[in-house]
């Protein structure tokens, strides 16, 4: 009888979870939102006719079903119950959307403001509704029939790719920088995961500390010195005793990542050698080499030092000039810029030419609130570029998407 009353407290929570996800989704005006409430639907559903379905309601198969049901309220809900809190970085949608379909193809892209830089893919081995059925199959007492689970939810949704969630600061929705973040590690992390499904790659060797530092990698191999920039601002301040051990390697390994592509050291000579130093001290160091390796396997362009040569200077100079730096003149044709190239426009800018800008704006000098408005009209300025760019690109192919 216990057991009976734990499975039907259960399957009440299934269900009023489902309502309301219904009910968010019908509310809802965004396709992205929308097909993510779709998913998150299925899945309850699914868990629904799991429990119902089960020739012996043991009350282990009750908690997995449980926990289950808490990774649809992790997972969905926080994004389907704020998606007003997402619409202010569109900006960022377009090339971080472009960035994972990539190597994702169909993968639905959402924005979830947090208090730190992550991502979420609910994307399995196959896909994410398959991938709970399996689950299911394997951890439930007594469920057997799977054609019963797979007619839980609508058929299109069988194939589906999944979606991958981004949290990321919600003090920092208009800052070139967090884009930079969210365009390196949290994209790298993905890429891998993406590459070892395709690979048919069930169990990844890899450590969650090796994932990180190869997204680094990766990210400096494809984003160039703005994610330095961008990774120094995240960490920082970088004191002797960093917040995490892992901090000084993840520095050390993108300036090694990008001085091995031509690009300028950008780290100062004493920060650089405290940073080998705490490098020096780990008990068990990473194989660099065997790292390297494994970022070079990653889909991906890299963006070297002959293209920032080539695009990153007329950009900074329209910054400069107080207009967007979405295109660059070379061989007499004007050509639309990457999105590496205007975030490294953007992280120069901001390190040497703030004061460029201010002058155009008329503003006064030494005066710190000038100087946060200066930023601020180049951050718009910076996020202009990257709509107009990703738009211009579109319309020259034909892309009505």
């Amino acid at each position: 009888m216990t057991e009976q009353w734990l499975s039907s407290q259960l399957l009440m929570e299934i269900d009023r979870t489902r309502d309301l996800l219904v009910s968010l989704r019908q509310n809802e005006t965004s396709a992205t939102l929308q097909e993510i409430g779709s998913l998150a639907i299925a899945a309850t559903c699914i868990l629904n006719t799991a429990l119902r379905s089960s020739s012996k309601q043991d009350a282990s198969s009750a908690a997995f079903i449980r926990q289950e049901l808490q990774l649809v309220h992790e997972q969905y809900l926080p994004v389907l119950t704020r998606p007003q809190a997402i619409r202010p970085t569109q900006e960022f949608a377009g090339p971080l959307r472009k960035s994972v379909r990539a190597f994702a193809p169909g993968v639905v892209v959402a924005l979830h403001p947090s208090s730190s830089f992550s991502s979420f893919s609910s994307q399995g081995y196959r896909t994410p509704m398959l991938s709970l059925v399996d689950r299911l199959l394997s951890n439930v007492t007594g469920l057997h029939d799977r054609s019963l689970l797979l007619g839980a939810f609508a058929p299109r949704l069988q194939a589906h790719p999944g979606v991958a969630i981004f949290n990321y600061p919600s003090t920092e929705g208009k800052n070139p920088l967090a884009l930079a973040i969210l365009l390196g590690a949290p994209v790298g992390h993905l890429r891998k995961t993406f590459s070892s499904v395709r690979s048919a790659d069930a169990a990844d060797p890899c450590s969650s500390t090796s994932a990180v530092l190869i997204s680094d990698i990766f990210a400096a191999q494809t984003l160039g010195p703005a994610y330095l920039t961008a990774l120094r601002w995240q960490l920082s301040p970088l004191q002797v005793s960093p917040a995490t051990p892992l901090d000084p390697l993840r520095l050390l390994l993108v300036h090694e990542a990008l001085t091995a592509l031509g690009h300028p050291a950008m780290l100062p000579d004493r920060e650089h050698a405290c940073l080998a130093q705490a490098f020096s001290q780990f008990s068990a160091p990473p194989d660099k080499a065997e790292l390297f390796e494994q970022a070079s396997r990653l889909p991906g362009q890299i963006f070297s030092s002959e293209q920032y040569a080539k695009e990153v200077p007329p950009l900074l100079q329209l910054l400069q000039d107080g207009l967007p730096p979405a295109q660059y003149l070379y061989s007499d044709n004007l050509r639309w810029a990457s999105v590496p190239a205007i975030l490294n426009a953007s992280a120069s800018f901001a390190n040497t030419a703030l004061e460029h800008l201010g002058c155009f704006l008329k503003l006064p000098e030494d005066s710190q609130d000038a100087t946060l408005y200066a930023k601020h009209k180049a951050d718009a300025l910076v996020l202009k570029a990257l709509e107009l760019s990703e738009f211009g690109k579109a319309f020259e192919k034909g892309d009505r998407s």
